[in-house]
């Protein structure tokens, strides 16, 4: 049995043969979702590409891992396709998956947080102003005037970020 969830201009959820009808997910409250048992989601970015992931109540339900293209560090933003994200890449606009965990060479699996808080001790942000995606994964806090602007978050902390991206705004 398969019963679509939620659906959006980035992704849908589909629930996959849950025994109640219910869903576990880390941050079920956002859609209003009830937290019961481990199932396997299927997340589905702009159509192109499918993600599986299984979330289990302790939290795993915000990590995905993704086999990186290329050589990725720690910290920066990627697509679905294991590639920086750049906010000059009109193409990457609706392919944002989430923010690196550590830095992996070209063909590994990197871990990759979607949503939630995310602390990194070497970020300085101002707290309440967004942070962007910019250029070859970087985050940053000036807003870039290329050919979309992305706010993957804002800061709880100078060294905290509470991620949560939002729809792109199209500039060309």
């Amino acid at each position: 049995m398969q019963a679509a969830l939620l659906t959006d201009e980035r992704y849908s959820i589909t629930v996959i043969d849950p025994s109640d009808g219910q869903i576990a997910i880390d941050d079920a409250a956002r859609y209003g979702l009830t937290v019961t048992e481990e199932v396997m989601l299927v997340v589905q970015l702009s159509g192109a590409i499918n993600q599986y992931f299984t979330t289990g109540g302790g939290g795993a339900g915000n990590i995905i891992n993704i086999t990186a293209a290329a050589d990725i560090g720690g910290h920066r933003v990627i697509t679905m396709q294991g590639q920086y994200a750049d906010c000059g890449n009109p193409a990457d606009a609706f392919a944002v998956a989430g923010i690196t965990l550590q830095a992996v060479a070209s063909g590994t699996t990197v871990q990759v947080q979607t949503y939630g808080e995310l602390t990194e001790t070497s970020w300085n942000w101002l707290v309440g102003q967004p942070v962007y995606l910019g250029t070859a994964g970087q985050l940053t806090q000036t807003p870039p005037s290329a050919a979309f602007i992305l706010v993957v978050g804002i800061p709880v902390t100078a060294t905290t970020l509470l991620l949560d991206i939002q729809q792109p705004i199209i500039l060309s």
